[in-house]
């Protein structure tokens, strides 16, 4: 982290398939230390500068106070993303985690004392052997209340060899697709919402390379008139030839007028929420502008 640091780059994301399981070995002036994941954040913060931590994913049983307690520092951005599955803990039995229900809840309830209005997006799969309606009424029903800004929804698919497989209870492919429908309504309905409360909001974003196979993409030449793409109409940018891509520190997709360079941190204020691009799947999911350098960030007064 410190090269990455020292090369100029203004954020790292700590990833892996379960970073609640990291265990390590400090060796630091006061000898060998061992670290879990909130010492390691800790020890990355107390030996870099500015450079910003994203955290890729988390498991609820793993979001505790001491780890709340290193996640409220400024450079650390304020997105989560919770392993989450089923809010049935009957699923959640059959699934083998090592988690339940109530503990999902207190992670959400914990993320948020840390940071203002975080995005909090989540993994949910539908359809899993021997889920009922009333499982599934359990799992809306934490989508709801933990008011996830993101669910990535899956359908249960059977892998050959694998437990689950072969369990009894086999949901029919109808009722999984209804139930994946209703999860993915929801998530672009919460999607929109959360980005609708940060409207007008000034936050800091990185700049993105400018991907050709972005879904939607679209490149506008100097005077060009709105058009149409993929069935929208697309709205010129005040006559600039160019956009840009950003990431805000709480993990929404911005397209800004103007080229910028790729990988610089720079100040945006959020727009409004991009419907159909959401829908579609683009990663763009708002408009917005950037602003000049010394504008002072509009902090949001409560989580709403």
């Amino acid at each position: 982290v410190q090269q990455l640091e020292e090369a100029g780059q203004q954020e790292v994301v700590l990833t892996g398939v379960n970073l609640s399981q990291y265990r390590g070995v400090y060796q630091g002036h006061n000898g060998k230390e061992y670290l879990n994941l909130a010492g390691l954040l800790q020890k990355i913060l107390e030996n870099t500068r500015s450079i910003r931590i994203r955290i890729s994913s988390l498991y609820p049983e793993s979001v505790d106070e001491d780890l709340c307690a290193v996640i409220s520092h400024q450079r650390i951005q304020p997105y989560f993303h919770l392993s989450v599955q089923s809010g049935s803990d009957a699923i959640l039995r059959a699934m083998r985690r090592p988690y339940r229900s109530a503990q999902v809840y207190r992670a959400v309830e914990l993320l948020r004392q840390a940071k203002v209005n975080p995005f909090i997006a989540c993994d949910i799969i539908a359809g899993f052997p021997g889920e009922t309606d009333e499982d599934f009424a359990l799992t809306q029903a934490m989508c709801q209340t933990c008011n996830f800004a993101w669910i990535h929804a899956f359908p249960f698919s059977p892998r050959p060899g694998t437990p689950a497989a072969t369990m009894k209870g086999q949901v029919t492919q109808s009722v999984v697709g209804q139930r994946v429908k209703w999860l993915t309504s929801f998530a672009i309905q919460s999607k929109c919402s959360y980005i609708s409360m940060w409207k007008g909001q000034v936050v800091s974003a990185i700049t993105e390379y400018n991907r050709q196979d972005r879904k939607n993409s679209f490149h506008l030449d100097h005077g060009q008139e709105g058009h149409k793409e993929g069935g929208m109409e697309m709205e010129p940018h005040n006559g600039n030839q160019h956009c840009t891509h950003a990431v805000t520190e709480n993990f929404i997709h911005l397209e800004l007028p103007g080229a910028f360079p790729q990988g610089v941190s720079i100040r945006v204020r959020i727009g409004e929420p991009l419907l159909e691009r959401i829908r579609a799947g683009d990663e763009c999911e708002a408009s917005g502008e950037a602003v000049e350098d010394g504008v002072q960030e509009q902090k949001m007064e409560s989580t709403p």
